[in-house]
């Protein structure tokens, strides 16, 4: 390897760690995100709910199904969580070699296992919006 083209790579591997560490600490305030609101809905539903002194039993079904989306919302973040955490500890593990030799199997096993952590985070902002929209109609029937 040329000298230019070390610089090059180099280059590269710099530029590399730093969109990885900038995607890390996205996904760490989207995680945040999610679990504040979700937790954050959940309790104002609560506090809705005591100064309501007579709820339409209709009303509690969708008083309900926003709780149950809520907390699917926390379950699948906190799921991504520990999904990611396994995901970083393979590719150090197993995937990361001190040579730079990649094995194109293992890279494919984390990309797969990657793609987990996507669709946990993709399923919590989709149990977000329904468990919002669940009790944005609870709200709109009490007041």
């Amino acid at each position: 390897m040329t000298e230019e083209d070390q610089k090059k790579y180099d280059l590269y591997l710099s530029e590399r760690e730093k969109t990885i560490e900038m995607e890390h600490r996205e996904s760490e305030q989207y995680d945040k995100l999610l679990v504040a609101l979700s937790s954050g809905a959940f309790s104002l539903s609560i506090l809705f709910v005591n100064s309501i002194d007579n709820i339409e039993k209709c009303s509690k079904f969708y008083l309900a199904v926003s709780w149950f989306f809520s907390f699917l919302c926390l379950f699948s973040t906190l799921t991504s969580f520990l999904l990611s955490q396994s995901c970083t500890r393979f590719y150090r593990e197993e995937v990361l070699e001190p040579d730079l030799v990649w094995d194109e199997v293992k890279l494919k096993i984390y990309d797969s296992k990657m793609d987990h952590v996507k669709y946990c985070n993709l399923a919590s902002f989709g149990f977000l919006i329904l468990g919002s929209i669940f009790l944005g109609i609870f709200v709109y029937l009490n007041l």
